[in-house]
């Protein structure tokens, strides 16, 4: 006889993915990094088995279907951030993720994940580039720091683009925002190029979908707000928010953005923000003891 039990849930990271410049069409699911921890117990032999999952779906009527999980049962190398960051296809059919320490795509809708060639040592943070092609992503390794660095999704001979750095962002513009080793957040043209600093203090960009604008985590009095600014680096603003961002991202049709973090008067929360009216709408609220929202995206629909 067993016994099983909700325990936890956290989630985690992201690096979002632009969408299409000129993209006419509307808001999908929201994607996120979900990592619930339900523990069995089995009666008869004492043992205790975890199993977690990953990345969610919720789709535009509330519903959520989970795009990968584990079980230690099955899986010894299982562990709660076993997958993480997902990012949208730019024709909203794909969603790369991180998968233990490679990257792996999978439908939107559910299936079999795909992993990509893994030559580097450990791979996170992937970006889809516009026309969907290739992947931006971070690496790292016990000894070095994070670098940024580009593949193609059929397995192309992998490029490095920047030393150190983490995070990146790929606009409709052809720019890859990321976070510098500084700790702010800086720009580069994928093959190198154009490299500049944009701001002293910020982390997770996302480039709005007409790749003029970025929407950051940026450190301000009280802690973690969300930011905006120019492509370029220009007219930064605080966008208003009571409360401790963890990452942001853009809807699909560059009217809001998808906000994961903490009030002064709730707990973790995933909302959306109306850029022209600020009104604010909760998406999911989770429960006490939580680590908080980390990795989320936007799909868009045709």
């Amino acid at each position: 006889m067993k016994r099983t039990a909700l325990l936890a849930a956290a989630l985690l990271m992201l690096a979002p993915a632009a969408a299409h410049a000129a993209f006419p069409g509307r808001n999908g699911a929201i994607v996120y990094d979900n990592w619930g921890e339900q523990v069995t117990y089995d009666e008869d032999s004492g043992d205790v088995f975890a199993d977690y999952a990953g990345v969610v779906v919720r789709s535009r009527n509330g519903r959520t279907h989970v795009l990968a999980s584990c079980s230690e049962r099955t899986n010894p190398d299982c562990r709660p951030s076993m997958y993480g960051a997902p990012a949208v296809s730019p024709d909203g059919r794909l969603v790369a993720l991180r998968a233990g320490d490679g990257l792996a795509l999978v439908d939107v809708d559910g299936g079999t994940l795909q992993f990509l060639p893994h030559p580097l040592s450990s791979w996170d943070s992937p970006a889809f580039s516009p026309g969907g092609r290739r992947l931006a992503f971070t690496t790292s390794s016990d000894e070095l720091a994070p670098s940024l660095w580009i593949s193609d999704l059929d397995g192309g001979e992998a490029h490095r683009v920047v030393t150190e750095g983490h995070d990146p962002a790929w606009s409709t513009r052809n720019w890859i925002a990321f976070t510098d080793v500084d700790g702010g957040i800086s720009r580069v043209r994928p093959d190198g190029r154009g490299l500049r600093p944009l701001v002293a203090r910020g982390q997770q960009p996302a480039w709005a979908p007409d790749g003029q604008r970025i929407a950051f985590v940026g450190l301000h009095t009280t802690g973690r707000g969300v930011f905006m600014m120019g492509g370029d680096g220009h007219h930064l603003r605080r966008i208003p928010f009571g409360g401790h961002v963890s990452d942001v991202a853009w809807s699909p049709d560059g009217r809001k953005l998808l906000v994961a973090g903490e009030t002064r008067r709730t707990n973790e929360t995933l909302f959306t923000i109306d850029l022209r009216s600020g009104a604010r709408t909760v998406l999911v609220r989770t429960g006490d003891g939580l680590e908080g929202f980390h990795g989320i995206d936007w799909q868009p629909l045709p």
